[in-house]
């Protein structure tokens, strides 16, 4: 019985010293949100893909911000930090800083890869200090649209089984590439309240997603539309390293882009054979 004291102090030196690196990880003022991107190949009757916004296989944007309290983190950026992605069949890769402070972007032109089910890394270092975040990189989704459609109704896409967190939606009218409807993150604080819905990551308790509505509104005449949807997962604690885990991310997915016709192809024109 005499060693039972020092069996107790040793079990609880190791819950003092979870509890210790929980709280270094909570006060980590290094916030990094990242966005990774696929595009399915697609090919359509109607329209050159490659003269819209998904002409680029492959799009990343990291935002590194710091945490202050009572302050937005977009009014604190962390500026000339070094990127490196690895994914993807390729190895560190440069992600550069764009023209917006903190903001480091790079899409296919660049070199950048989507390669579904792989893990994607970036390698961050700011002030001699490495951080980390990763994420195995989903599928596409798969879905169908409706074949004809009514000025003024929703549509409804079903994405039962599919395992998505949530999902990343873009509308565009082709004959003006004008955006008539979009759910993204544009920005690290909208991209916080994305990863983070009621202020808990989403890969905390993950709930799947089976229905996704888009909006009369999305398609206001008879036209042709490009509607992609993307599928989203999010990295959870154990693929981030030294950043703060409970106001970082890291989400990815891959667009699955589909021609949709109001109110429908045969209506608008005779189709090519």
């Amino acid at each position: 019985m005499r060693f039972l004291p020092f069996v107790f102090l040793a079990l609880g030196c190791d819950v003092l010293q979870e509890k210790i690196d929980e709280i270094e990880e909570l006060t980590n003022g290094f916030v990094a949100g990242g966005v990774y991107m696929g595009i399915e190949e697609f090919d359509s009757p109607y329209f050159d893909i490659s003269e819209t916004e998904f002409g680029d296989t492959a799009q990343l944007t990291l935002y590194l911000a710091a945490a202050e309290i009572s302050n937005q983190l977009s009014a604190n950026p962390i500026s000339r930090a070094d990127v490196f992605f690895s994914g993807g069949g390729i190895s560190e890769l440069l992600i550069p800083e764009s023209g917006e402070p903190g903001a480091y972007m790079a899409t296919s032109a660049d070199g950048l890869t989507y390669i579904e089910g792989s893990e994607a890394t970036l390698d961050i270092t700011h002030a001699q200090v490495p951080h980390q975040l990763s994420i195995m990189a989903p599928l596409a989704p798969v879905f169908n649209l409706p074949s004809s459609h009514a000025l003024g109704d929703n549509i409804t896409i079903d994405l039962t089984g599919q395992e998505f967190y949530e999902t990343l939606i873009v509308v565009v009218r082709i004959d003006t590439g004008e955006i008539t409807y979009e759910k993204r993150p544009t920005d690290v604080e909208s991209l916080y309240e994305f990863a983070h819905p009621n202020g808990i990551s989403m890969s905390e308790s993950p709930e799947y997603i089976t229905t996704v509505t888009i909006p009369a509104q999305a398609f206001p005449n008879n036209n042709i539309y490009v509607v992609a949807v993307a599928g989203i997962r999010s990295s959870d604690r154990d693929q981030m390293v030294d950043v703060n885990p409970v106001l970082s991310s890291f989400i990815s997915g891959k667009f699955n882009i589909e021609e949709f016709c109001v109110p429908s192809c045969e209506d608008l024109f005779e189709v090519p054979q």
